[in-house]
């Protein structure tokens, strides 16, 4: 069990730094930082890189940590794919 929680961490780890890079980028281009937003994404990044990393709980840390990482880029993809945005529903 100790070994699952290890494997957690360091995928969770891996999906903290990924959204912290984010940060920065926006930071950087001067953005406006929201911050509701900012900390959904990090409990985001948290959970999918903790998935992966109990998933793949029998490989090293730094393959955890990477996808952790990746994880989280994918779920990112995604979503700027499909578009999240305001949906308007026509009333008739």
């Amino acid at each position: 069990m100790a070994i699952l929680w290890i494997a957690v961490f360091w995928g969770a780890l891996g999906g903290l730094v990924r959204a912290l890079i984010g940060l920065k980028k926006a930071l950087d281009e001067k953005r406006r930082i929201k911050m509701p937003r900012f900390v959904l994404t990090l409990l985001e990044a948290g959970v999918i890189g903790g998935l992966l990393g109990s998933l793949l709980s029998e490989f090293s840390p730094f393959v955890l940590f990477l996808a952790g990482v990746g994880g989280t880029d994918l779920i990112d993809g995604a979503k700027r794919l499909i578009g999240f945005s305001k949906i308007k529903v026509p009333l008739k």
